[in-house]
């Protein structure tokens, strides 16, 4: 495996100041690549912060214990080329939605984003122009020319900038289990919601209530039985038993609100009553500080 090269430039504010910044973004790059780097300290009086740099283009986030290096540095013709990337723009609705896990991600995780909100006229002036991957939203703007597309992405990509994804590859499974847990658990909510989306759109509302019907007292149920022996078998209360909220618990609890919240008729208000291990995994993700003060300052659209 082709070791990757780190230069790390710093004020000369001291030695141990230096020693100290090169050990935790190291320590962050491990977690982040996964492969060895090696690491050559070349402090150089006129840098203003950390930066990164190898042979080939490299782009990426570097956090550390109380920093966060946005930069984007490459070698071309044996100079460097340094650009600081713009704040992360997360583009949705004004709902809470499919962005609603990824939001509530970037604030636990205390990732800088810009959360922009479209109208619908906009949606469609931007689908025109071919600006969203696939023609959907939620989209994220990384800057320079570049946006992430599904929202599944998305949030494993904030959660890891966040620190909030783990580096091992069968944690990182586990979690990626639980969250395609999510797909199935409500691919039949999603079909009869927007059934000609999906090929249906002969679904009338006759038989839009038999499917719902079926999902209130069968599929979700079933579903629901899966969720509350997950968090049975975790000592944390969060799906994965991870120490901290993963994006598992991230996708899971706004869309469980939304189940019951009466905007699907046919489903039961109260289905999560038979469920409290679930019903206390919402009560925990909602009572994190970081989340309720993103309510506090973004309270959802009545």
């Amino acid at each position: 495996m082709a070791l990757l090269e780190l230069v790390a430039f710093w004020p000369l504010t001291g030695s141990a100041d230096i020693a100290r910044s090169h050990t935790s973004v190291t320590k962050a790059l491990d977690r982040m690549l996964m492969r060895p780097v090696h690491r050559p300290i070349a402090p150089v009086p006129s840098a203003a912060h950390p930066i990164l740099m190898t042979g080939e283009p490299f782009r990426n986030w570097v956090t550390s214990d109380e920093l966060l290096f946005p930069v984007f540095c490459k070698l071309r013709d044996g100079s460097l080329q340094i650009d600081t990337m713009a704040p992360l723009k997360l583009i949705y609705f004004d709902i809470p939605g499919k962005a609603e896990a990824i939001r509530l991600c970037a604030s636990v995780g205390k990732v800088d984003f810009e959360d922009v909100r479209i109208s619908r006229e906009r949606f469609a002036e931007m689908k025109e122009q071919g600006a969203l991957p696939y023609g959907q939203v939620p989209a994220l703007d990384v800057g320079a020319g570049r946006m992430l597309a599904q929202s599944s992405a998305i949030l494993r990509y904030v959660a890891t900038l966040g620190g909030l994804h783990p580096s091992d590859p069968l944690e990182a499974a586990r979690i990626d289990s639980i969250m395609s847990e999510e797909e199935d658990f409500f691919s039949g909510i999603t079909i009869s919601r927007y059934s000609a989306r999906f090929g249906y759109g002969h679904m009338d509302d006759e038989f839009r209530a038999e499917v719902r019907k079926n999902l209130n007292d069968e599929i979700l149920p079933k579903h629901l039985r899966f969720l509350e022996g997950l968090l049975a078998d975790s000592k944390t209360g969060w799906l994965a038993g991870t120490e901290k909220p993963s994006a598992a618990d991230f996708v899971f609890v706004p869309r469980l609100r939304w189940l019951v919240s009466g905007a699907n008729d046919g489903i039961d208000g109260n289905l999560l009553d038979g469920y409290p291990k679930v019903k206390e995994l919402i009560a925990k993700l909602m009572a994190l500080p970081e989340v309720v003060e993103w309510y506090a300052k973004n309270p959802p659209p009545q």
